[in-house]
């Protein structure tokens, strides 16, 4: 879907993320989610964007931090989901949260400046997937394993235990 060049007062254009400029993408509404998502395209690249109000991005220093943390966990939710959905049809750049540009010009401007980088990089991301690894770990267990395997580690507990707590600690 693309747009005219020009944007009514009072909005910008909120990016997500660089694409090939074949890439395709309907319904997916934005941060702020009355605007759908679409391209502005350059050559072989283009940038997903949507119309947001200016004023949300403008009026941010006056909000106290708990205003704050509940204007950003939402729009922060709905910038990874359009990251996310992006990414299920191919490489995706993506772009920090909060990206702005005033015009599709500018961002044009950007995509042309830019142009053989972004290629680069969605041929360096392609077929790749991004994955967060959580680990744990059981203190007891491996204390008592390190204990009792490591023969330095078994004398220092044996002298702590002799000690005085306060000396031991």
């Amino acid at each position: 879907m693309e747009t005219p060049n020009t944007l009514n007062d009072g909005t910008l254009l909120y990016l997500y993320g660089l694409v090939p400029a074949a890439a395709e993408l309907t319904g997916v509404a934005g941060v702020d989610d009355a605007s759908n998502v679409f391209f502005v395209r350059h050559e072989e690249v283009a940038c997903a964007v949507s119309f947001e109000p200016s004023r949300e991005y403008q009026d941010s220093d006056v909000r106290n931090p708990t205003e704050q943390l509940e204007w950003v966990m939402p729009r922060a939710w709905r910038h990874h989901e359009v990251l996310s959905h992006l990414h299920t049809a191919g490489a995706v750049v993506p772009l920090k949260f909060g990206t702005v540009c005033s015009t599709e010009h500018d961002v044009r401007a950007m995509l042309s400046r830019l142009r053989a980088s972004i290629l680069d990089l969605l041929v360096r991301f392609g077929g790749k997937d991004e994955w967060t690894l959580t680990v744990s770990v059981d203190r007891e267990a491996l204390t008592s394993v390190l204990q009792s395997e490591d023969p330095r580690l078994t004398a220092l507990c044996r002298e702590a235990a002799a000690l005085s707590g306060g000396r031991a600690y």
